[in-house]
């Protein structure tokens, strides 16, 4: 299972910063809104420390550090907060549609897609090493950890989330699911306020 993994990791990274010539990488997909702790973005082989208002751009592997919160507004609008020791990769992103495919390798997140109400435009899509997600005009939560993926919807209608060959959708706020790897994602099961509380500290700035 472990060896699974680590080649779905290595498929993961492969398919996200193979679409990047150095011209494509000089685009910015969205900047730093808030940091707390550190953080840093690895592009063609560089990497750099992070700071409020620093840019973001296709291709860029972040990694945040121990107790630190990282907040993105992407050009599209949506904003993206990675919690503590995260790792995740910006991909495709088209500065003039909604969407955007990004990678979560580990580690904890929260997306707001955009307009609620948004039901027409392109997904947003998060892939990590087991499992696929759809997000379109929701706030979603999510966290990648060695074997396990968790997801659950805040707010809006739509999230879907695909392994193994079978999909479930988050209709209701407050329902998540959880993949375990090599396995589908179980049904879609309302979570408890304790399991709610964790899951937003784990992104929430002090």
């Amino acid at each position: 299972m472990g060896l699974a993994i680590a080649l779905r990791s290595i498929c993961l990274l492969i398919v996200l910063f193979a679409p990047f010539a150095p011209a494509r990488a000089a685009e910015v997909a969205g900047a730093v809104a808030r940091l707390q702790g550190t953080a840093t973005a690895e592009l063609a082989g560089a990497s750099r420390d992070l700071a409020e208002g620093a840019a973001l751009r296709p291709g860029d592997r972040i990694q945040t550090g121990a107790a630190s919160r990282l907040e993105m507004r992407m050009r599209d609008g949506a904003v993206i907060t990675l919690g503590e020791n995260a790792n995740f990769t910006i991909g495709a992103f088209e500065a003039d549609e909604r969407g955007g495919v990004f990678g979560l390798l580990r580690g904890a997140f929260l997306a707001i897609s955009g307009k609620i109400d948004d039901t027409t435009s392109s997904p947003m899509t998060v892939i990590t090493p087991i499992a696929t997600a759809g997000i379109r005009g929701t706030t979603v939560w999510g966290e990648q950890s060695t074997d396990t993926l968790e997801m659950a919807l805040f707010e809006g209608n739509r999230v879907f989330v695909e392994a193994q060959g079978r999909r479930v959708e988050l209709t209701e706020p407050l329902f998540g699911t959880t993949v375990v790897a090599g396995q589908a994602p179980t049904p879609p099961k309302r979570w408890g306020d304790p399991k709610i509380a964790k899951a937003q500290s784990s992104v929430a700035f002090q």
